[in-house]
């Protein structure tokens, strides 16, 4: 998929938001004389398409090529070196694996007495190269992931 492919696919995603919001708004007016608390979730979820899409408009209008251009390049590192990141900052990972780009993932215990912001600080701390570019935690088990990456500068 090119570059000009998907734009055109997101061009398209936000017009399926856009129509999507305008389904749930007549849906709306259909049911504010019925049910009023329909009509208000069915509000909220034309509000919720409409800055979906005002969103991704507007992430589409800047220019990409100046965003790609200022973005950092991810260096190569090895794992012993995130692993010693990891145990510099005091963070015991269940899992670390890393990706082709350069970039790592640490999966946490969901058991772990500390909470994320306080991973994210301490890794953040523990190596003035680490950029931490994700977190959340995994869908499928709840647990906290965390990923980074060592940059050039």
């Amino acid at each position: 998929m090119t570059d000009d492919d998907l734009l055109e696919a997101l061009r398209q995603l936000a017009k399926e938001w856009e129509g999507k919001a305008r389904e749930f708004q007549s849906r709306a007016r259909v049911e504010k004389a019925g049910d009023i608390h329909t009509a208000y979730y069915y509000r909220g979820v034309v509000d919720t398409y409409q800055r979906a899409a005002s969103s991704l408009r507007a992430m589409l209008s800047t220019n990409l090529d100046t965003v790609e251009a200022k973005s950092l390049q991810y260096r190569t590192t090895t794992m012993d070196e995130a692993r010693s990141a990891l145990t510099n900052a005091g963070l015991h990972a269940r899992e670390l694996s890393q990706h082709s780009d350069g970039a790592f993932t640490a999966i946490f215990s969901r058991l772990q007495p500390i909470t994320q912001e306080q991973r994210i600080g301490r890794l953040s701390a523990a190596n003035p190269h680490l950029i931490i570019l994700d977190t959340g935690n995994l869908p499928d088990s709840g647990e906290p992931y965390i990923d980074f990456a060592f940059t050039n500068a």
